[in-house]
């Protein structure tokens, strides 16, 4: 299978995952995507097409498309050092 994923950089979201059997659809759905997302001036959105068996093995070796990483730095920039034990 053959996915089509849709990044937002700067907000670190998924905005899209679809999957398609036929690889030239895929690319082409990506080339469209890409001239949309340029025109709009959306510069920090990715637009890429991954092969995988399943999406399970998709989520799992590009993990950071699917992984909400906002929530963990938020939690870390609040952590006070002095609570470390040393």
């Amino acid at each position: 299978m053959y996915f089509l994923v849709e990044y937002d950089r700067e907000t670190k979201t998924l905005k899209q995952c679809t999957a398609y059997q036929d690889k030239e659809k895929a690319w082409q759905e990506r080339f469209d995507l890409e001239s949309k997302l340029t025109q709009e001036g959306k510069l920090w959105t990715e637009a890429v097409v991954f092969e995988a068996d399943n999406k399970k093995d998709l989520e799992h070796n590009h993990s950071r498309y699917f992984n909400q990483y906002k929530d963990v730095f938020r939690k870390l920039s609040k952590f006070d050092s002095k609570n470390l034990v040393k």
